[in-house]
């Protein structure tokens, strides 16, 4: 489900989310507005883990989120079905 960077901070901020489970898609588009807001960057920074799942993230969120300090984790699946989780 998508939702706006308001509710986003809200949920992080008045009910204490924190952990963030979305697909690339919509990730993608919370990262790109955190590039330029100091204040999702720095709630994302916060949140014990950033899971992602279905497309990987494109190579620059994916830099940005690392040299952040993002605490991002790959969920997919292998081939034979297997869950994995990565990481990053």
């Amino acid at each position: 489900m998508m939702y706006d960077d308001d509710e986003f901070v809200s949920m992080v901020v008045d009910a204490n989310l924190n952990c963030l489970n979305q697909f690339s898609g919509f990730l993608v588009n919370r990262l790109k507005t955190a590039m330029n807001d100091t204040k999702l960057a720095t709630l994302l920074k916060g949140l014990d883990q950033v899971l992602y799942c279905g497309l990987p993230l494109a190579p620059e969120q994916e830099d940005w989120a690392i040299k952040q300090g993002l605490r991002t984790t790959v969920s997919g699946l292998l081939p034979k079905g297997f869950l994995v989780n990565i990481l990053c």
